[in-house]
């Protein structure tokens, strides 16, 4: 009975041996992550930002779309191609060229980590300009 017992030991500790080294760990497989905006999540800014900015825990790949900008009825705003900084390639920047009108807006942020995951995210951020608030007056 012990030498039965020894072989399907034996067994078992190279099967768990052979998938250990077979399957990555799994730190290899954690997605990035957001870390910070601008604007900042409900941010409300009394002028139009010239630029929406994404900080990623990691460098992520961009394509055309990466980041649109739509306002509170669900149109998109014209903006720049999203592109990386070159001095910080966690660092995602998307241009808006002149400036948006008071309202609430979303910008919709979709990139692909280096693992192959799909990140989305929504950025909702509000522009209370203050010269349209004085000329209504």
């Amino acid at each position: 009975m012990p030498s039965s017992y020894c072989i399907v030991l034996k067994k078992g500790l190279f099967l768990l041996l052979f998938f250990m080294f077979i399957y990555p760990p799994l730190t290899g497989l954690a997605h990035s992550s957001l870390e910070k905006t601008y604007p900042k999540e409900g941010e409300k800014l009394n002028s139009s930002p010239e630029s929406i900015e994404v900080w990623f825990q990691d460098p992520v790949v961009l394509h055309s779309e990466s980041i649109k900008v739509k306002d509170n009825s669900g149109n998109y705003i014209d903006t720049g191609k999203a592109f990386v900084d070159p001095v910080d390639k966690t660092h995602i920047i998307s241009k808006i060229p002149g400036d948006l009108p008071s309202g609430l807006y979303i910008a919709e942020i979709n990139v692909i980590a280096l693992d192959g995951f799909v990140i989305n995210e929504e950025l909702k951020f509000q522009v209370t300009n203050d010269e349209e608030i004085i000329k209504q007056d």
